[in-house]
């Protein structure tokens, strides 16, 4: 996510602004990124595609990108939408996530409209870059779920035909909506932080973002998570543990780009525990109680239902003891604080960190002679 102050253009600004020649090593580095992601994508695509139709899944929307795509279909339409909007201008002032804009003038659509805006051509490769794998992965993870409930529920019409591929992607579209509505959301709240409890109302008012990062932050918290525990990823030739793989990424993304907008990256990685430890056994709950409504009503039939009782790719254990995803006991509540505080306390550290070195950064000298 790309944060400016709108002082800094003019109150006709157009983005995207114009992209660095090719030559420039921005350029480069983000075009390598991006095709090596699709590659890798496309492989990904093809094998499960491959392992849905050898274990007899088949259809449209089977374990990977669905009638021959080669990305799944939400995270290609996200693609896409990103790349159309680049290609079509819009007015910087009319589409940046202005936290004024949002709590004053009740511009709510700002919260999901400014994910899709980029400043130049490296903003929004390196921003495809980050979002493509995570957001696949758990599209991917979606789609085997809802196969595997409708083969539990008697087969036939959960995994294959239009019905079986729309009803996943209907249902992961609207998790990346709600996580694209809490990370901006979060950034909102953290602009009137700093203007109510630190008297800085500069994010407040003059500040707009814009971007997916914040966006792949909080999938990246969510895909880390639903790796489980013990789990590694590989980030620069160096294991790093899934769960908290997002630190590593923003360290070195602040690194490389200390432009970039810290708080709105934060504000995905809280949007993305919130997700995993709040938003999203909450909506187990409340939909694990309407599947047993609806189980008593039909004579206990077990209905077909999106996810299997899983909310962005976190599987659930089958209902045990009358809780559908409730917790499991008090062994699971216990981990799920452990997990929850874990996180939210390297988000403490990165900020604390983080504002630190700004702080030493913007110190004035006392005066033009060096002191030894």
């Amino acid at each position: 996510m790309a944060q400016l102050r709108w002082s800094s253009f003019g109150t006709a600004a157009v983005v995207p602004f114009p992209s660095p020649p090719l030559e420039d090593p921005r350029m480069l580095l983000t075009m390598l990124g991006l095709a090596r992601v699709l590659w890798e994508e496309a492989e990904a695509g093809t094998s499960a595609a491959q392992g849905a139709a050898a274990g007899g899944a088949g259809g449209l929307g089977a374990g990977g990108g669905g009638g021959g795509l080669p990305l799944p279909p939400v995270t290609l339409a996200l693609t896409a939408a990103a790349v159309w909007r680049f290609l079509n201008p819009v007015m910087l002032r009319e589409w940046c996530l202005s936290p004024y804009c949002v709590v004053e003038r009740r511009e709510v659509g700002r919260l999901w409209r400014s994910g899709l805006v980029h400043l130049d051509a490296p903003h929004l490769l390196s921003n495809l870059a980050a979002l493509i794998p995570d957001c696949a992965a758990l599209e991917r993870q979606h789609q085997r779920q809802h196969q595997q409930a409708g083969a539990r529920g008697g087969g036939g019409g959960g995994g294959g035909g239009v019905e079986g591929a729309l009803l996943p992607a209907a249902a992961f579209a609207a998790d990346v909506a709600v996580l694209a509505g809490l990370s901006s959301g979060l950034f909102v709240v953290w602009a009137v932080a700093e203007r109510q409890l630190l008297r800085r109302p500069g994010t407040y008012y003059a500040v707009g973002a814009v971007g997916l990062s914040s966006l792949a932050f909080a999938l990246q918290v969510v895909r880390g998570e639903a790796r489980g525990p013990g789990a590694r990823v590989w980030l620069l030739g160096l294991p790093v543990p899934a769960a908290h793989a997002w630190l590593a990424q923003l360290a070195l993304t602040h690194v490389t780009a200390p432009d970039a907008s810290f708080a709105g990256h934060v504000a995905g990685v809280l949007a993305g525990v919130a997700h995993v430890y709040l938003v999203g056994p909450v909506l187990r709950w409340i939909f694990g109680r309407g599947r047993r409504r609806t189980a008593a009503g039909a004579g206990g039939a077990q209905p077909r239902f999106y996810g299997s009782g899983t909310t962005s790719g976190r599987p659930v254990a089958p209902q045990a003891g009358g809780a559908a995803g409730g917790g499991g006991g008090g062994s699971g509540v216990g981990r799920a604080l452990r997990g929850a505080l874990t996180q939210l306390g390297l988000t403490a550290l990165a900020v604390v960190v983080y504002a630190a070195a700004t702080a030493r950064r913007q110190r004035q000298p006392m005066s033009t002679w060096q002191l030894r």
